[in-house]
């Protein structure tokens, strides 16, 4: 078991180590080097500059969460529902948060958030359990941290179908080896 718990970290470590290897090639060139100097730039010291400002991206999210905090606290325990896209019309999706997090718990509150969190992590152990010996579990894990915190944070409207597909697919992906091994056990009966 140690043994290979031992080879997926060398693995995963032999991929790290490429991986800077392969950055630190790309800034032999001009304009490799323009590109990592954006880093230091833009995405660095001069985003945490545009964070007070809420005219530019940063601040405006900055903004954004602290109204959904305080709209999420008017209603904790079950939320506000949706937003009226205009008066007069059916309720409809609009956009209150610039975050996923934010926007289930501003309309559907702790209890709800707290549902959906159940439901996710538990299809998740579920997924994990039947096929966590797989290298492809690995893989999947990454996906879901990526997906989980960066592009729900950065993102809004939890209705998007890209999102359940990607969530379902993954599982299918850690479930197909025990579907395959029940489908050739039928037929051998």
């Amino acid at each position: 078991m140690f043994q290979r718990r031992r080879k997926v970290f060398f693995q995963i470590l032999w991929t790290l180590l490429f991986s800077v290897m392969m950055v630190l090639v790309f800034t032999l060139s001009n304009s490799g080097r323009y590109f990592i100097q954006y880093i230091n730039g833009p995405l660095g010291t001069e985003t945490l500059q545009r964070v007070g400002n809420p005219q530019s991206s940063e601040g405006f999210r900055v903004k954004n969460y602290q109204d959904c905090i305080d709209l999420w606290s008017r209603h904790v325990a079950l939320g506000n529902g949706v937003k009226l896209l205009k008066p007069g019309q059916a309720p409809g999706l609009s956009q209150i948060s610039m975050n996923t997090w934010f926007e289930i718990g501003v309309e559907s509150g702790v209890l709800g958030f707290s549902a959906f969190l159940f439901a996710v992590l538990a299809s998740m152990m579920v997924a994990l359990k039947r096929g966590w010996k797989t290298y492809l579990a690995l893989f999947v894990i990454a996906a879901w941290l990526a997906h989980f915190s960066i592009r729900y944070n950065f993102s809004q409207t939890i209705p998007r179908l890209d999102y359940w597909l990607f969530f379902f697919l993954s599982i299918r992906l850690l479930i197909f080896p025990l579907v395959r091994s029940v489908e050739s056990r039928q037929k051998e009966s």
